[in-house]
């Protein structure tokens, strides 16, 4: 089973606080969720429209990023984020546990799996802890779709 964080760059990574710039301490948080996990990273920010998967790796890294950029939501004219997230996980054809880091709740279904960042400040250390419960060990397999088996 894969393990996925679909990640938004502007109010996680990318905050008021610094100025709309990727903040160093935030990317080292979002180290701590890979280091803890294993993740992968898929884009699901509107930085997607922009910058590919292997530019967004070197962005990232470029800002201390030590995980792997593993692919992009699709973008679907008209869908809200949850909505691109569900249709990425249903074309992988395979099970996978995620967890969505985004400061905005467009998520619909997949609600159960987001971690609400504040876009003043980015991820903190209490989204950390969030994240990492929601991939780690117990968070229990999801199907295909994206919705939490039972």
């Amino acid at each position: 089973m894969r393990t996925l964080l679909f990640l938004d760059i502007d109010g996680v990574l990318a905050h008021d606080s610094s100025g709309g710039a990727i903040d160093p301490e935030c990317v080292d948080r979002l180290n701590e969720i890979i280091g803890r996990t294993g993740a992968e990273v898929v884009i699901s920010s509107t930085w997607r429209t922009t910058h590919g998967p292997a530019e967004m790796q070197r962005v990232l890294e470029r800002r201390g990023f030590a995980g792997r950029v593993a692919g992009a939501t699709p973008v679907l004219l008209g869908k809200t984020r949850g909505e691109e997230i569900a249709s990425y996980i249903a074309a992988l054809g395979e099970d996978v546990r995620f967890a969505i880091l985004d400061d905005v709740d467009d998520m619909g279904e997949l609600a159960d799996r987001l971690v609400t960042t504040d876009e003043l400040v980015g991820l903190q250390k209490a989204d950390v802890e969030q994240a990492v419960e929601l991939l780690g060990p117990g968070c229990g397999p999801t199907d295909r779709r994206g919705a939490r088996s039972e």
